[in-house]
C-alpha cells in the first residue's frame, strides 16, 4: 500500500503514545470515533462468545475452571485472549490496563451467561451482531474518515488496540493524563498530514 505510513517498523510494541497515535491516525473524525465507541465493545463481546463456542470443539479446551452462581469461567479461547491482552494493556498503562481487565471480565461473564442459556441460535446471533458492528465501522470509515480501517495496514495491532483506544478516548475526556493526550494528538496530526501528502502524490502519479 503506497499510502500506508502506519506500519511503524521502528515503533515499540510497548510505547503507549505511539500505539495510541497509530490507531488515532485512523480515527480523527468525531462521528467515526463515536461509532467505534458503540460497536468496538459489541464486536469484542461477540468475538469472546464465538471463541467460547469454538473452544467446545477443540480437545483440551472448554473445561470449567470456576463457577460462582450464574458466573462461570472456562479454559477457552476467550479466556486466553483476555489473559494475554490484559498483560499487554497493563504493561502500557497500569490504571487503564486494570480498567480493561474489568471490562474484559464483564464482557466474558455476560457473554458466558448468554451462551449458558442454551439457545441453539446463539452462534448465529453473535455472528450477526458482529457483522453488523463491522458494517457500521467500515461505513463510518468510508463516509466520515474517508480512509480504510487500521486493520488493513496492521490487522493484529488494530484489533488489539481498538478497545484500548476507545477506553482512552473516555479517560482523556475525563482529564486523565493530559500531557499524554496532547502528545498523542500532536502525533496524530503529523501522521495524518503525512498520509494526506502521500495520498496527493499518489493521485498525481
Amino acid at each position: 500500500n503506497g499510502v500506508s505510513i502506519f506500519r511503524c517498523r521502528n515503533m515499540s510494541l510497548f510505547d503507549l503514545k505511539s500505539q495510541l497515535a497509530f490507531y488515532g491516525a485512523y480515527h480523527s473524525e468525531i462521528r467515526n470515533v463515536l461509532v467505534h465507541v458503540v460497536f468496538v465493545p459489541l464486536i469484542e463481546w461477540c468475538s469472546l462468545g464465538l471463541g467460547m463456542l469454538a473452544s467446545n470443539k477443540i480437545p483440551g479446551l472448554g473445561m470449567a475452571l470456576l463457577k460462582v452462581g450464574p458466573i462461570s469461567i472456562c479454559l477457552d479461547i476467550a479466556l486466553l485472549y483476555a489473559g494475554a491482552t490484559s498483560l499487554f494493556y497493563i504493561s502500557l498503562d497500569k490504571f487503564a490496563g486494570l480498567l480493561r481487565v474489568l471490562m474484559l471480565f464483564t464482557e466474558y461473564t455476560t457473554v458466558r451467561c448468554f451462551i449458558n442459556k442454551g439457545n441453539p441460535n446463539t452462534w448465529i446471533i453473535l455472528l450477526a451482531l458482529k457483522i453488523i458492528g463491522w458494517i457500521f465501522q467500515i461505513v463510518a470509515h468510508k463516509v466520515f474518515e474517508k480512509r480504510s480501517p487500521a486493520l488493513l495496514d496492521n490487522l493484529v495491532q488494530a484489533l488489539v488496540l481498538a478497545p484500548y483506544f476507545v477506553l482512552f478516548e473516555g479517560l482523556f475526556l475525563l482529564g486523565y493524563r493530559p500531557q499524554l493526550r496532547k502528545e498523542v494528538h500532536n502525533r496524530v496530526g503529523v501522521l495524518r498530514a503525512q498520509f494526506l501528502t502521500q495520498q496527493k502524490k499518489q493521485r498525481v502519479q
